[in-house]
């Protein structure tokens, strides 16, 4: 039973040793490595919008990882071992996107791997189901819907949430109110 309380604390106390920004990594040639994969990362995220819609949404780097052996480490940890940067090959990065106008927030984790030429692709198919409700939000005019929506049901705290079913690989794009139980399916 005491192993069982012992075992929250050790992560909780391993979690708050690490760092918090890419900044506070020490070793610089793998802050520039993940600095530089993160502006290839940047790149295959903001290429599906145009530069007029981009300051509507804000896309926040939040963490890297990346594969050592059989195990992920958080780039928060990378001053405790001493990898070779340019062994550091398989990097997953963490955005969270956020929508102050609908009050959309989601996650998408980009993965790249680069051996003789890079190759950037989703994490998992959620990642990419999430993208592309994104992009049907913003390129195919969902995002009028869900403001005349919005308007028209006069919801006082309202958040927009992409639900996706593992299963099926659907999604589900709701518009919710945080006070009251309705809730809009807008695709």
């Amino acid at each position: 039973m005491k192993s069982l309380i012992f075992i929250p604390l050790f992560f909780t106390s391993i979690w708050t040793s690490g760092q918090v920004t890419i900044s506070d990594i020490k070793d610089k040639v793998i802050q520039e490595r993940v600095m530089f994969v993160k502006a290839k990362t940047d790149s295959f995220l903001f290429s599906k919008f145009s530069k007029k819609i981009r300051p509507d949404f804000k896309f926040e780097f939040t963490n890297c990882r990346f594969l050592a052996g059989e195990m992920w480490e958080n780039y928060q940890f990378l001053n405790a071992n001493k990898f070779e940067p340019l062994d550091i090959n398989n990097l997953t990065h963490n955005y969270s996107f956020f929508d102050k106008l609908i009050n959309l927030k989601t996650d998408i984790d980009i993965y790249l791997y680069q051996d003789k030429s890079f190759d950037i692709q989703f994490q998992k198919t959620t990642d990419s189901l999430k993208f592309l409700s994104l992009d049907k939000i913003y390129n195919k005019g969902l995002l009028q819907k869900i403001k005349a929506k919005i308007k028209e049901s006069r919801f006082k705290q309202y958040y927009t949430e992409i639900e996706i079913d593992n299963k099926s690989k659907t999604v589900n794009i709701i518009l919710k109110d945080k006070i009251l139980p309705h809730e809009y399916f807008i695709y």
